[in-house]
């Protein structure tokens, strides 16, 4: 059996298929499947990263091809953003990290986004992408993105890993977490390795400072925003 997309017909990458009953099926890779179905009701339930898993009741008639065909309703992230720049990133890891694919539904309201890496920066530029460097959403990353216009759009994905890398000097990250968590406890595995933490919510700055917490305006982490973390040296963040 197969699992295929209703757009293109091609196997479905992470997509998985149980029944009831116990039969037992085996996966050959992705979206291909082989089971020995006995004739009469079936329950198969076919699950895909980023969708809603799906149950549906078939009845195997012997010798007959069968074609179940069902809707998968999208289980993911939504971002509303306003135009102008936004600091943004994704606390799930996406199915797809093209990032045309991500930005898809905001494409044409985008006019850059760009990201800063190990001390160097990247960009993806609507108007050239041909000489845009920038091709991928990743979470753990943080993004500036330059809109003409608000607009919405969804990631669909999986948990990341809980582990980042930092260099010395300014980070652009996220936050690999679906909760909000304050600022002292999110850092707490880097506390006296870094020097502060900004972010950019509603066109205003906002940081936190270790050395004086009393002061700071920046009193929470929260999935989808991104922020600049400066280190005194490198280390492992682990939330």
């Amino acid at each position: 059996g197969h699992v295929y997309s209703s757009g293109d017909y091609t196997p479905i990458e992470g997509a998985t298929l149980s029944t009831g009953g116990g039969v037992e099926v085996i996966s050959i890779e992705d979206g291909v499947y082989l089971m020995a179905l006995p004739p009469g009701p079936v329950s198969l339930t076919i699950s895909v990263i980023g969708y809603e898993s799906v149950t549906k009741n078939v009845t195997v008639t012997e010798g007959v091809p069968m074609v179940v065909n069902v809707e998968m309703t999208p289980d993911g992230i939504v971002f509303d953003l306003g135009p102008g720049w936004q600091l943004s990133s994704t606390p799930v890891q996406p199915v797809n990290p093209d990032i045309e694919v991500n930005l898809a539904q905001i494409l044409d309201k985008i006019e850059s986004v760009w990201a800063y890496h190990g001390g160097v920066w990247f960009v993806y530029d609507s108007a050239t992408p041909d000489f845009s460097d920038l091709w991928t959403i990743e979470a753990g990353n943080g993004y500036w993105l330059k809109l003409n216009d608000a607009g919405s759009f969804m990631i669909a994905g999986s948990a990341p890993s809980k582990s980042m890398e930092l260099i010395s000097g300014w980070n652009l990250v996220g936050l690999n977490s679906e909760v909000d968590i304050p600022v002292e406890d999110a850092l707490q595995s880097i506390t006296g390795k870094y020097v502060s933490v900004w972010a950019f919510k509603n066109g205003v700055w906002q940081v936190y400072d270790p050395a004086m917490p009393d002061f700071s305006d920046l009193t929470t982490m929260e999935p989808g925003y991104g922020y600049w973390i400066k280190t005194s040296e490198a280390c492992t963040w682990i939330l």
